[in-house]
């Protein structure tokens, strides 16, 4: 239901999209969400999320971004809904992951990897989840 919502409304700002998706979901089950949206000629980061889905931002100067997720899920109660946008630079690093996740790989780590499969691998130690199901998304901009 919320992934349609998206396709066919891509277009609108990320919490426009959050907006529409919670709009649809009257009546059923609950989902948390969040969408990042990237232009890659402004290198801008369109952030909005609903839910215990946690973003980081690593820019290779040091800095760090870690918004706080908002509380709950979308169930079509009226919510307010609020966005970011980030500036990010050539290899700056962003992790997506779900509350399965316990503990994060090292800032410096995911700076330095080389490719987005080798630092998926330094997470794929049992120690780094609950028991829980678990996703994880990690990007890296070139």
């Amino acid at each position: 239901m919320a992934a349609g919502v998206i396709r066919s409304l891509h277009r609108l700002d990320v919490a426009q999209l959050v907006k529409a998706c919670n709009d649809v979901l009257v009546n059923h089950r609950g989902v948390v969400l969040t969408i990042i949206k990237v232009d890659y000629n402004r290198q801008l980061i369109d952030y909005c999320n609903f839910g215990n889905i946690g973003f980081i931002l690593y820019l290779p100067d040091g800095t760090t971004f870690e918004p706080i997720p908002a509380r709950g899920y979308l169930s079509g109660k009226k919510q307010v809904i609020k966005s970011s946008t980030y500036r990010f630079y050539q290899g700056a690093v962003f992790l997506l992951y779900s509350d399965g996740l316990k503990r994060r790989p090292a800032k410096e780590r995911l700076l330095r990897m080389t490719s987005p499969t080798v630092g998926l691998e330094n997470l794929l130690e049992k120690e780094n989840y609950a028991i829980d199901d678990v996703t994880i998304l990690i990007g890296r901009f070139k």
